[in-house]
């Protein structure tokens, strides 16, 4: 029988794809804690593999199920089966447009992956003692495709926080439909706060769908904050309306639910007030745009 992760898989905006050992501890720890901090459903797969383990289902849809994915090649990451065949499907769901990759090469020249030579050469000739001719051509055809993709390199940065930086703003911006303006793109909090506007969008047109049955339930958007209003409910309704809400923001970890007066709230997880609200709202694109119509 199928988990419930298997049979109703999570979506997440970012797929972390690392060699554990070699950068767990480090770039991917702040990695991690940068995106989720800034609210981005990350996965990050916490087990470290025995050899010979092939990736498993779950993995699978995760990577499916995200919109981009961010590759840490570190010096042994070719070494590693499990890394391989991960990134063969990452590299599969980039061919079809269905995902977004991000390289990060660090400490590794990305030339010699293309070309894999030196180290990577003596990888993989160990790798041809134990594999099949065909799962070595997807391996080496996956490891040229993501070489070929413009990343970050490690040695173009003083120092991992930095790169860390740097990643977690293009990674926004990967996610956003609207560039910021320059000015938001030196201020990683307006920058969040245009990413909670699509996720408070994306909860608001959810919950509308849900509340569909329910008589005079109403659902509004108010671009940082989504309200469901059951006033005009039968008051037996109003345990399932609070029930449906709860159920779905278990998906989002950086929002969180407030009630007022016969309105349930859904508002990001950060700290803010409504002067910063107004500033936000009228340096952001879609206001701007909203205004000149």
């Amino acid at each position: 029988m199928l988990s419930s992760s298997l049979t109703h898989p999570q979506r997440f905006d970012v797929f972390l794809s690392f060699r554990g050992k070699d950068t767990r501890r480090t770039l991917i720890s702040f990695l991690y804690k940068e995106l989720t901090r800034n609210g981005l459903r990350t996965f990050k797969d916490d087990m470290d593999l025995e050899i010979g383990r092939r990736i498993s289902q779950e993995i699978s849809l995760a990577i499916q199920n995200s919109k981009v994915a961010i590759v840490v090649v570190s010096l042994g990451y070719p070494d590693s089966g499990w890394c391989l065949d991960e990134l063969v499907e990452i590299m599969d769901a980039e061919r079809k447009g269905s995902l977004v990759v991000i390289p990060i090469f660090y400490d590794v020249d990305p030339s010699h992956l293309r070309r894999q030579i030196r180290k990577v050469a003596k990888q993989f000739k160990k790798h041809e003692e134990r594999e099949d001719q065909q799962t070595m051509v997807s391996w080496r055809q996956a490891l040229v495709s993501l070489a070929a993709i413009s990343g970050q390199c490690l040695r173009d940065w003083k120092d991992d926080s930095k790169l860390v930086e740097e990643v977690t703003k293009k990674t926004f911006m990967l996610l956003f439909s609207a560039r910021p303006p320059p000015l938001l793109l030196s201020n990683i909090c307006c920058i969040t706060s245009v990413f909670y506007m699509n996720v408070i969008d994306e909860v608001f047109r959810t919950l509308v769908e849900q509340m569909k049955d329910i008589k005079g339930s109403k659902v509004e958007n108010h671009k940082l904050c989504a309200s469901v209003y059951y006033r005009n409910i039968d008051e037996k309704d109003w345990p399932v309306i609070a029930q449906r809400v709860h159920d779905h923001l278990k998906q989002y970890p950086r929002l969180r639910l407030t009630h007022g007066r016969k309105v349930l709230e859904v508002r990001p997880v950060i700290d803010w007030n409504r002067g910063r609200a107004v500033d936000f709202l009228l340096e952001s694109p879609r206001m701007h745009n909203n205004l000149l119509v």
